[in-house]
């Protein structure tokens, strides 16, 4: 039976470098685990992609979580939960969001005491440009600014 190892210098070194590596790697990848995508056109949603008449069909800009993608077609979960299948071809990695509130105001800076830019009603969708500690850069049009993530969908 082999005795107690001693530890040297350079394994207590790899030791923490995993660690530490470990321990910054694992914010970013949490961060980005989740693949948003905007639709670009006018598409159609299918239970399944066999089925022959859409459910609806999302408008461009649209939000949507990719869930898969197999064969042309992509699986996608909308901002109401509800998952459906769309053509693949019609996703942009480009990211938008959807407010998902009554009314929201966007503001010159990422803090509640900042001015006011503008304000959304609920289903406005945004162009995404950053996330920042519980609010989102956005921008509509011409018009900039930051929006609390609690009243969007896509981030």
């Amino acid at each position: 039976m082999p005795g107690p190892r001693n530890h040297s210098f350079l394994d207590e070194l790899v030791h923490w470098g995993l660690l530490v590596a470990l321990a910054l790697w694992l914010p970013v990848a949490l961060a980005q685990g989740i693949p948003y995508r905007s639709v670009t056109t006018h598409t159609p949603a299918y239970l399944a992609p066999e089925e022959p008449v859409p459910v609806f069909y999302l408008l461009p800009g649209t939000p949507v979580e990719l869930i898969r993608d197999q064969g042309g077609w992509a699986q996608i979960r909308d901002a109401d939960g509800g998952l459906y299948w769309v053509p693949s071809a019609n996703l942009d990695p480009r990211r938008t969001v959807i407010v998902t509130v009554d009314r929201a105001e966007v503001r010159s800076a990422p803090d509640p005491e900042a001015a006011i830019v503008f304000e959304v009603e609920r289903n406005v969708v945004l162009s995404l440009l950053a996330t920042h500690d519980g609010w989102v850069e956005v921008a509509h049009g011409s018009l900039r600014g930051f929006i609390s993530r609690s009243a969007v969908w896509g981030p």
